[in-house]
């Protein structure tokens, strides 16, 4: 047994040495593969019959193993979300076929919200629209055919449609004065009580708030709503505080919930594990995994104010990483995706100084985009399939400008993507087309 314990550890120790922060996935095949090798090379040793073999085996299992450790380590893997920064200024180039330039897409939009799972926009005739999830698509279809194609399926029984958020398996509108929700509701992620663990609402519920809604904003698990008085509402998943329930036994709240020990808020943005707001008087509170990867020890079950950010006017929280333009200041971020490779102080305030003055900020999982004041797009993060707008595939620490684009009023992004609108034109670059996992027509 010491012998597979020892072999598995001497794949481990440098696995963990070269990232720490690697999939679990990853880190359990990397074991697999040291104990499987270590069990062979103690099979040898005893004197089987095919000694010499499984001594061999079990030394290419190591190997193979150790192999990896560094073949999978930051900047070598091209999977999604894998990748770690390289140190502050560095930049690296993945390999793959030409960058498609951004394209508009068709017709008349006055809101976008893109994730990893799907997209979701508003047209300029109060229709909400999906495309990409058959999760999300809110048309009522039980099995999401339209999956397959990336042409936006209407979103039914929504006739007065303001904005619109999606967030992995849940997205939500703001109809009207109310908030409506569709997708997986098995954290009660829709807002409306959970009927077990495949509950898929195919069409948008309304969720019963009580006052009047003037904004919405969806995590992969939770959502929240801001009503007109500055009260935030949320609902859904509460593992480590993100819908700010008071304690940690209150796992998933299952219909809206006031956020207790808020001064009144003008804006709200939520994301996989937490839910942030700025107040009226210009104040950031944060709540649920502050440090935006599952670092121990910084989950809140209840609002913190963030005391190193002055005058917020843009908030954004996606993955790993939150984001805050500030009015005379320059963009902060902090999270696991914000920092250098190294440092593992995941609450440390990350400044962009080349970003002063930004209007909005938007997050996806390992990049992130903001606005000038005067409305020009500047992105920065992982750049594997053009998502940053400037025709290559080479990522970047510092903000970097898209190309042969016009200024933009929003902008949105989720993995693989970035969009924004202008003068009603919807524009996106980068994985454009719908992904390989989800088909083909």
């Amino acid at each position: 047994m010491w012998i597979r314990i020892a072999v598995a550890l001497s794949v481990l120790i440098p696995a963990l040495l070269v990232d720490a922060t690697r999939p679990i996935w990853q880190t359990f095949l990397l074991a697999l593969a040291g104990f499987g090798g270590g069990r062979l090379i103690e099979m040898g040793a005893r004197g089987t019959p095919k000694r010499v073999p499984l001594l061999l085996a079990g030394v290419l299992a190591a190997a193979s193993g150790l192999a990896a450790v560094f073949a999978l380590a930051p900047g070598r893997s091209e999977g999604r979300g894998d990748a770690r920064p390289r140190a502050a200024g560095a930049s690296g180039v993945d390999a793959g076929p030409p960058v498609a330039p951004p394209r508009q897409r068709p017709g008349s939009w006055t809101a976008v919200s893109v994730d990893s799972k799907g997209a979701c926009g508003v047209r300029d005739d109060a229709t909400a629209w999906c495309w990409e999830s058959g999760s999300t698509l809110g048309n009522g279809s039980s099995h999401g055919e339209e999956h397959t194609t990336d042409e936006p399926v209407r979103v039914a029984t929504l006739h007065d449609v303001r904005a619109v958020s999606i967030g992995g398996g849940v997205a939500c509108a703001l109809d009207g004065i109310d908030a409506w929700c569709w997708g997986w509701n098995y954290n009660g992620a829709v807002g409306v009580p959970s009927t077990g663990s495949y509950d898929h609402r195919t069409k948008p519920e309304r969720v019963p708030i009580d006052a009047t809604i003037t904004a919405v904003s969806a995590g992969s698990r939770h959502a929240c709503a801001l009503d007109a008085d500055g009260g935030v509402w949320c609902w859904g998943s509460n593992s480590v505080g993100q819908v700010g329930a008071a304690s940690q036994g209150d796992r998933d709240v299952r219909g809206p919930t006031r956020v207790a020990d808020l001064p009144p808020v003008r804006a709200i943005d939520v994301g996989r594990d937490a839910s942030c707001a700025i107040t009226r008087d210009a104040r950031l509170f944060c709540w649920g995994d502050l440090a935006l990867h599952g670092s121990a020890g910084v989950a809140s079950f209840g609002p913190v104010t963030l005391m190193d950010v002055a005058a917020p006017t843009s908030i954004a929280v996606g993955d790993s990483q939150a984001c805050v333009a500030t009015e005379k200041g320059p963009v902060t971020c902090w999270g696991w995706w914000a920092q250098p490779k190294g440092d593992r102080d995941f609450r440390r305030m990350r400044q962009h100084p080349e970003l002063v003055g930004a209007k909005a900020v938007a997050v996806g999982t390992n990049h992130a985009c903001a606005l000038t004041a005067s409305g020009e797009a500047r992105c920065w993060g992982a750049n594997y399939q053009g998502q940053l707008g400037d025709g290559t595939r080479t990522e970047s620490q510092t903000a970097v400008e898209p190309f042969d684009l016009p200024r933009f009023e929003q902008i949105a992004v989720d993995e693989l993507e970035s969009c924004g609108i202008s003068e009603r034109a919807l524009w996106c670059w980068g994985h454009v087309e719908p992904p390989p996992w989800l088909g083909r027509p």
